[in-house]
């Protein structure tokens, strides 16, 4: 799970096309990591065949990297948004923006953010991606958003409480297009950064697992593990801006919450660890092991490998074995059923909310979502602290 802010650079257009379906001549290529296919890594510091064959990377890697990165596509001007020697220019000049948050744009934020962002309005919580990323990307995560808020497709949240408590912190999904978030921020100016730390919930992704052929059921189109993070993303942000806001004592993610979501988790782990431990009991069957996740961490990766599995999305090979079975163990309908009985409880045979009972994937129509849907007159809460409000890890550069 991942809270990170990142500044966005300035608008380009480009083709995308390659097995890892993210790759841009002179900015990225595919690395090959898992045979046919892997992720895409950042062509800087790869200047030529050497730089690529030199760097660790698989064969098939090295020349794609070589490919994309060397000679006709040595240029990195429409990457960083300015010159081979990293200067921004043009309007996007960082002095000559000015960032009047009074003038709204049709999305019901400040326009100025439209200079470096696609924005879409979801229900009053936001898709926000950095336009180096093909806008297709972009319309993908506004719909898996829209979808999960509204899976009965109505136009309407099918629980107004969540989709509300997530308008008032304007939960945001954030699409960057690499990790290289230290590259991306230099060119933002300070006050568009500074009007996103103080009024925004951000969850963020990049362009390189953003798959959208890989989203709802699995299928033969993510087969081998083919997985789009949009899916596992956005469902943070709702979980933990929206269900866990509104039903604390069901989904509450905190060592000491005591929700029912945190008691079937300790189930699951063998054991109520506030700390990743050195190894799990042979009896449990999530098995997080990322050291940087802190409890409240784990329970919201619980939460979205059980609605996830209970949904049918995730893959099972042939010989019925989790692709994740290392991290999770149950990841069909009937596995969760039979092995996870509180979570199977608390998400499927007696939900105490309104959840999710098809997983998006990517088809939901972004023109049938309604203004005029009726008002709850259930009051939400807002999280009193600021760390729930806005959880953020910035990268730390000089603005």
């Amino acid at each position: 799970m991942r809270f990170l802010l990142v500044a966005l650079l300035c608008a380009v257009s480009y083709a995308q096309t390659g097995p890892c379906g993210c790759e841009v001549d002179g900015c990225l290529f595919c690395n090959f990591d898992d045979g046919d296919t892997g992720f895409c890594e950042s062509c800087t510091g790869r200047d030529s065949a050497s730089d690529c064959r030199n760097d660790g990377l698989q064969n098939a890697g090295a020349e794609d990297c070589i490919t994309r990165c060397t000679e006709a596509n040595s240029d990195r001007s429409h990457c960083d948004g300015g010159d081979n020697n990293g200067n921004n220019g043009g309007d996007n000049n960082p002095d000559d923006i000015d960032c009047d948050a009074t003038i709204l744009g049709d999305h019901g934020i400040p326009a100025f953010l439209d200079n470096y962002f696609y924005i879409t309005n979801v229900f009053g919580s936001y898709a926000i991606t950095m336009k180096t990323v093909p806008e297709s990307s972009h319309d993908h995560v506004a719909k898996v958003l829209a979808a999960y808020l509204d899976n009965d497709a109505d136009g309407c949240p099918d629980d107004p409480l969540v989709a509300e408590n997530m308008a008032a912190v304007k939960a945001s999904e954030l699409t960057s297009l690499t990790e290289n978030i230290d590259v991306e921020i230099q060119s933002i100016p300070d006050c568009v950064i500074q009007w996103l730390l103080d009024n925004v919930a951000i969850q963020t992704q990049f362009q390189s697992e953003t798959n959208p052929h890989c989203s709802g059921e699995t299928s033969s189109a993510n087969a081998n593990g083919c997985r789009d993070a949009t899916l596992e993303e956005v469902l943070h942000l709702i979980s933990n801006y929206g269900y866990e806001v509104v039903y604390p004592e069901l989904y509450g993610s905190g060592v000491n919450s005591g929700s029912l979501l945190t008691e079937a988790m300790d189930v699951a782990r063998g054991g109520k660890f506030t700390v990743v431990p050195t190894s799990y009991p042979e009896d449990a069957w999530y098995h997080y092991d990322d050291v940087t996740c802190d409890y409240a961490c784990m329970a919201t990766e619980y939460f979205y490998w059980a609605m996830t599995s209970i949904l049918n999305a995730q893959y099972v090979y042939d010989n019925g074995v989790c692709w994740a079975n290392v991290e999770w163990r149950p990841c069909t309908l009937e596995a969760v059923r039979d092995t996870d009985t509180r979570v199977y409880d608390l998400l499927y045979a007696n939900p105490q909310s309104v959840l999710p009972t098809v997983i998006p994937d990517g088809n939901y129509d972004l023109s049938i979502m309604r203004s005029d849907c009726s008002d709850s007159n259930t009051s939400f809460s807002i999280p009193c602290s600021f760390s729930i409000f806005i959880s953020l890890i910035l990268v730390s550069t000089q603005f």
